[in-house]
């Protein structure tokens, strides 16, 4: 069984981000999922992506509205830190503003990260800079 999560859209989304957000993090939750810290270990989120992981408040959206839905035992890991956004959330994450999936795939890069922080899920968000620097969408979709 899985579980649609939803995003209430707040003030100063704009509309296009609130679309890629409800695209991009529709979270397939095993039936199961611990919502207490005492049933079992955190439930280990990585977002991956570019700078629109990096710098952007949809984690912290996503956080909230997770916690809301009674999901508290998360843990959202990466090696980079997170911006506030006005929301109290775990803001760790893997994003890197200007960074390219094909890059990321070409170099390698995406195994020491997950070997570093050992996640249980990964939301990715990446081609906004492969699409913006005209990479053939068939080497993006490989990557």
């Amino acid at each position: 069984m899985t579980r649609r999560l939803s995003f209430r859209t707040r003030t100063g989304v704009p509309a296009l981000l609130t679309a890629a957000l409800v695209t991009m993090v529709t979270l397939a939750v095993p039936s199961g999922l611990p919502t207490s810290p005492a049933t079992a270990a955190p439930v280990r989120i990585m977002p991956l992506g570019d700078s629109i992981t990096a710098g952007s408040c949809w984690r912290a959206m996503l956080w909230d509205e997770l916690r809301s839905a009674g999901y508290t035992n998360l843990d959202f890991v990466g090696t980079q830190p997170g911006g506030a956004c006005g929301i109290d959330h775990d803001g760790d994450n893997e994003g890197h503003g200007g960074f390219h999936a094909y890059n990321i795939a070409a170099q390698n890069q995406l195994t020491p990260w997950l070997e570093a922080t050992d996640p249980d899920i990964v939301l990715v968000h990446l081609g906004t800079n492969d699409i913006w620097n005209r990479r053939p969408t068939a080497d993006i979709i490989e990557a």
